[in-house]
């Protein structure tokens, strides 16, 4: 009985009394042109005391709502296919919460139900670039600072300048976000350094890419992160692994009324 008591706990909806936008609009919206001057508006995006995306897919959403890496992620193909527009309000000292938030949101309006379980599959291992003969030579800092993301360039010679001042931990985590499976963190770094490097922009760009087809969208991004922190000493590593894995078990396509 205890068993089933904390599978019934996992499957329904995990959200919090205190998790709630104090305003919010979700509704559906024609799906945009895949070309670069829509792509911003597909992006949902996070800024103190708010929330706003003009066309953002639900599998966008999801990926938000969950803090877990896309491949991660076992949800509906037509995710892909339905978009919404998001406009939401909250306390700008609770931006922590926005997952949680979002999270709530879709089972308000989407009747959202999930479950989570340790899958077998690809992690990626944020590792010293020792064999390369490169020096660890990194800037320390006083405390952490939030990321700084600076893309460059025009949609052919795009570069982007990352900077994560934090611990390495929180470095494998930002990486876990950009290449879409879980980073697990063997450089051990406990205090906060200054890791800058460039990269560019692959496969990413287009929601349209089908992230299950060889080479997966995945490990082009891995291989692009890669020659970037190999500069700074560090590489990324294919390995095999055990990881979360959150399963949607329900989804509607539309949501209900505002």
């Amino acid at each position: 009985m205890r068993i089933a008591l904390c599978w019934l706990a996992v499957c329904l909806p995990l959200t919090s009394a205190a998790a709630k936008f104090d305003a919010a609009s979700i509704r559906p919206v024609e799906a945009p042109e895949h070309n670069a001057t829509t792509f911003a508006g597909r992006l949902l995006r996070v800024t103190p005391g708010r929330v706003q995306a003009d066309t953002a897919s639900l599998r966008t959403v999801l990926e938000r709502a969950m803090e877990i890496p896309r491949s991660q992620l076992i949800a509906p193909p037509w995710t892909r296919d339905v978009y919404v527009q998001i406009t939401a309000t909250f306390p700008p000292d609770a931006q922590p919460e926005v997952p949680a938030m979002l999270r709530d949101l879709l089972a308000q309006r989407f009747h959202l139900v999930y479950h989570a379980e340790d899958r077998p599959t690809e992690i990626v291992k944020l590792e010293r670039a020792d064999n390369l003969n490169v020096a660890l030579d990194l800037p320390r800092a006083s405390q952490p600072a939030s990321p700084s993301i600076l893309p460059s360039g025009d949609a052919k010679t795009m570069r982007i300048h990352y900077v994560i001042t934090d611990t390495s931990a929180a470095l494998a985590l930002f990486l876990g976000k950009e290449v879409g499976r879980t980073v697990v963190d063997e450089v051990n770094l406990p205090e906060p350094h200054v890791y800058a490097w460039d990269s560019y922009p692959l496969a990413r760009a287009s929601e349209s890419i089908d992230p299950t087809l060889p080479p997966s969208v995945e490990d082009l991004q891995r291989e692009v992160q890669d020659q970037g922190l190999r500069k700074i000493g560090l590489r990324l590593r294919s390995a095999k692994g055990q990881a979360k894995h959150i399963i949607v078990d329900k989804l509607d396509k539309q949501p209900t009324e505002n």
